[in-house]
C-alpha cells in the first residue's frame, strides 16, 4: 500500500526530519568529553594520588558510569573499601562493570557475604562475574565452594577452568584437576603451567615433564616452573642442562 505524498507535503518532511536531526547531533556535541578526566581520575588512583582523585571527581559538574567505576576501583586498589563500597551505593546508574569490581573488591578483602550478596542482585552476569565469585573462593580456602559455582557457569572461558584448577591444585586435589584439565577444550600456556607446577609440588617428576614436553607453546614461566620443580627435587643435573 502507498500513501500519495504531493511535493511540498515531501519538501516540509524532509525539513522537519532535517531540523530534527541537526537539533540531536547539536545536544550530543554539547556532552562533555568525559575520557580525559576520567583517565586522569584513574592515573591518580593508580599512583595512589587518592585526595587528588576525589577533588577532581567532585569538581566535575558531570559524570557518567566510567568516572563513578574509576573512582570505585581505585578506591578499593588503594585499600578504602568503605569509600568504595558508598561511592557504589550513590550511583545513579550502575553498569555489570560497577558490580564486578565490588564483588571483586569485596572477595579480596574477605567480605564473601558482601560479595555474594551484589552478586545474588545482579540482573545480569558475564563471565568476568563469574570468575570472580571463583577467584575469591579460591584465595579465600573455599575452592569446594569455588568448583560448585564454576559448574553452575553457563558459559566458561579458560580462565574460569585454570581459576579452580589452580584451586584444586592448591589443596593438593591432583586427580580432579588433571580431570578438568582434559576437558578444556583449547588450554593455554597457563593451564599447562598450573598442571605442571601441581606435580612438581607433590614430586610427581616425570608427569610434570611429561605435560611439559606435551606443550604446543611454552613461555618464560613455563621453563622456569620446569626448571625450579627440579632444583627444588634434587634434580639440579637436569636443571642445568
Amino acid at each position: 500500500m502507498f500513501i500519495n505524498i504531493r511535493p511540498i507535503q515531501a519538501i516540509k518532511l524532509i525539513r522537519i526530519f532535517s531540523l530534527k536531526s541537526l537539533t540531536i547531533v547539536r545536544c550530543i556535541s554539547a556532552l562533555p568529553n568525559l575520557k580525559p578526566l576520567n583517565s586522569k581520575l584513574t592515573n591518580f588512583m593508580k599512583n595512589g594520588q587518592v585526595e587528588e582523585a576525589q577533588n577532581r571527581f567532585d569538581e566535575m559538574p558531570h559524570r557518567n558510569t566510567v568516572t563513578w567505576n574509576a573512582m570505585i576501583r581505585g578506591y578499593f586498589q588503594n585499600g578504602n573499601a568503605d569509600k568504595a563500597l558508598h561511592l557504589y551505593s550513590q550511583m545513579p546508574v550502575r553498569d555489570i562493570f560497577s558490580h564486578n569490581t565490588v564483588i571483586s573488591g569485596l572477595m579480596q578483602r574477605g567480605d564473601l557475604k558482601g560479595a555474594e550478596e551484589v552478586f545474588e542482585c545482579m540482573g545480569d552476569r558475564d563471565v568476568v562475574t563469574w570468575n570472580s565469585m571463583i577467584s575469591g573462593y579460591v584465595n579465600n580456602g573455599m575452592v569446594d565452594t569455588a568448583l560448585g559455582v564454576f559448574n553452575e557457569m553457563p558459559v566458561k572461558d579458560v580462565i574460569s577452568w585454570n581459576l579452580v584448577i589452580a584451586g584444586l591444585v592448591k589443596i593438593k586435589m591432583l586427580n580432579l584437576a588433571e580431570h578438568l584439565f582434559r576437558e578444556i577444550a583449547t588450554p593455554d600456556v597457563a593451564s599447562w603451567t598450573i598442571m605442571i607446577k601441581g606435580l612438581l609440588s607433590v614430586g610427581r617428576i616425570a608427569e610434570a615433564r611429561e605435560y611439559f614436553d606435551g606443550m604446543p607453546i611454552r613461555d618464560v614461566q613455563a621453563w622456569e616452573t620446569m626448571i625450579v620443580g627440579y632444583l627444588e627435587n634434587g634434580y639440579v643435573e637436569i636443571a642445568e642442562i
